[in-house]
């Protein structure tokens, strides 16, 4: 036999492995590498406007939380404190917003 090498009752010819380059016009080549690109952007911007909206959607539950917490906090503290529940207590409303805002409690 020439060249060629028997393996496994295969004849295998000799040269470069896998396939072979196709002769592709290199404008269309470009073109498909820039749409490619310009999708590619497009993914990226929404990942990042998701993702924002994720932040900041997090950002308001974490407030909410806080809110509560010092809610919670200031209930068992006038409640430690034997004071009605809906009234003012150390001179701070039981309800408070999360930046620092008042509300008023109940109309008390």
């Amino acid at each position: 036999m020439d060249d060629n090498k028997m393996v496994a009752g295969k004849v295998k010819k000799p040269g470069k492995r896998g396939r072979k380059p196709a002769k592709i016009d290199l404008k269309a080549k470009l073109e498909r590498s820039r749409q490619s690109a310009r999708e590619c952007r497009a993914r990226k911007k929404l990942r990042y406007q998701y993702l924002e909206e994720l932040v900041s959607s997090k950002e308001r539950a974490i407030c909410a939380l806080r809110e509560e917490l010092e809610m919670n906090l200031t209930l068992n503290s006038c409640r430690c404190h034997g004071e009605s529940v809906f009234t003012r207590c150390h001179g701070e409303s039981v309800f408070t917003r999360c930046h620092g805002e008042s509300q008023s409690s109940a109309e008390e």
